[in-house]
């Protein structure tokens, strides 16, 4: 299974993986998930060739990626609820109890730059291009200043980067993150 495709400075990389069955993740706790996805993040970065701050920006992306997961909310819709040693993955999310909240809205908050905000926040893809649409926003997300920061961010760094260019470096913590969870 081809788990990240991409052509860097003209030299093809390819990541394969075994397809292996799909299986019910056990409970993992979020410290245990975060952990290897930072080191993933950076070790895809790396692999990729990039330069010494954007591998840092994945390390960091892929540290606090998840820690929105950390809420209340969150845990009691995992069937965790222990926000003592708080549950990255389970078998399990019930979806109404979560009631429209996103993880990757409140992990922002844990990280620091432009860059490491906006990973987090795509890392499913919902904060790309925004947190604006059909779908309302959680009752705790409705800080309109942070969806607005958000737009902002993603103009500038479409803009640093260009569009595929951005899209490119987004996925690096997306593909890191689904590597991380299939071994879970």
């Amino acid at each position: 299974k081809v788990v990240f495709d991409c052509t860097v400075s003209g030299e093809r990389i390819v990541v394969l993986k075994p397809k292996t069955p799909r299986q019910s993740y056990q409970m993992v706790l979020l410290a245990d998930h975060s952990a290897a996805v930072r080191q993933v993040a950076a070790e895809f970065a790396t692999k990729a060739g990039l330069p010494t701050e954007l591998i840092e920006a994945f390390t960091e992306a892929g540290a606090f990626h998840d820690t929105g997961k950390a809420s209340p909310i969150w845990q009691l819709a995992a069937k965790g609820g222990n926000v003592k040693a708080p549950i990255a993955k389970t078998s399990y999310v019930n979806a109404s109890r979560l009631d429209g909240f996103r993880h990757e809205f409140e992990s922002m908050d844990s990280a620091e730059g432009e860059l490491v905000k906006h990973f987090i926040g795509v890392h499913h893809g919902w904060g790309r291009l925004t947190w604006t649409g059909t779908r309302p926003l959680a009752p705790v997300n409705q800080d309109e200043d942070k969806v607005y920061e958000q737009i902002l961010r993603f103009a500038a760094l479409q803009k640093e980067y260009g569009w595929w260019g951005l899209a490119y470096l987004e996925a690096i913590l997306k593909c890191a993150d689904a590597y991380v969870s299939e071994e879970e």
